[in-house]
């Protein structure tokens, strides 16, 4: 653990079956480079309250979770390690940490989903501006391959809003169990979480909606055109049974079909 530390290099360190695996709090200025955290209990690697530091070539394996930003850590760089079989999550930048870079890594393998935020490989929490995701691989995970979370569940209440200039570029997302790259839109209030994804479902076009709707009557035309064959057929018979004098002898409108008995009947 690096605690209130500054300036310093971490190298070449093999940790495994600890609460956490490395751990910088309230320390900036620091490089970790070419370590091994494997099967930690909570955090693989996790900056808290920690700015400025380089998290560069690390294997991260079997961890509860994988490499945390947290706690209003800035303006870090988290590049070119390799995290897999996290049980939670591969990456996460959390609620409040803004200006971070999480690029050319490979997450891969997350297993868990039981909660909204289980099971991705990158992960974009609210209020964490600035961040960008650029050409990592976030493949075969439980979830979704990167997820953005637009709202709701940070401790503080100000970071309870969307992120804001967050970039995702030239990543690949392959074979994750959810989607490649997603947004959600958290509705606390209700309890609910609908999502919105990167590539939202294409509205109805003018010819759907009108044959979903019937146009402005709001029924189908399938349905218009069982009733009018319904009251066309109780229309016929009930003048073949009608006698003739009280049969309709008004003139017929424009294009009103002209009935006309079979010969011989």
């Amino acid at each position: 653990m690096l605690d209130g530390t500054s300036g310093s290099t971490v190298s070449g360190l093999t940790v495994t079956g600890n609460g956490r695996g490395i751990d910088l709090a309230g320390s900036n200025g620091n490089l970790l480079v070419g370590n091994v955290a494997s099967e930690s209990t909570q955090d693989g690697i996790r900056l808290g309250a920690s700015s400025s530091n380089t998290i560069s070539g690390n294997t991260v394996s079997k961890d509860v979770f994988g490499v945390g930003i947290a706690d209003g850590s800035n303006d870090n760089i988290v590049s070119g390690n390799t995290v897999s079989k996290s049980l939670y999550f591969g990456v996460a930048v959390f609620c409040g940490s803004d200006g971070n870079t999480v690029s050319g890594n490979s997450v891969v393998n997350t297993t868990t989903t039981t909660g909204p935020l289980d099971g991705h490989g990158i992960i974009v929490r609210s209020g964490s501006d600035a961040t960008q995701v650029l050409g990592n691989g976030a493949n075969l995970n439980a979830a979704d391959g990167i997820h953005v979370d637009l709202g709701g569940g940070c401790q503080n209440p100000s970071d309870n809003v969307l992120p804001t200039g967050t970039v995702i570029s030239g990543n690949t997302a392959n074979l994750n169990l959810d989607l490649g790259s997603s947004r959600r839109t958290r509705a606390t209030a209700a309890g609910t979480s609908p999502r919105t994804t990167g590539t939202p479902c294409r509205p109805a076009g003018p010819a759907s909606a009108a044959a979903s709707t019937g146009g402005a009557g709001g029924t189908s035309p399938g349905r218009n055109a069982g009733t009018r064959a319904r009251k066309s057929s109780r229309a016929r018979r009930s003048l073949r049974r009608a006698p003739s004098h009280r049969r309709s002898t008004r003139p017929r409108p424009p294009g009103a079909c002209r009935c006309r008995r079979a010969a011989g009947s």
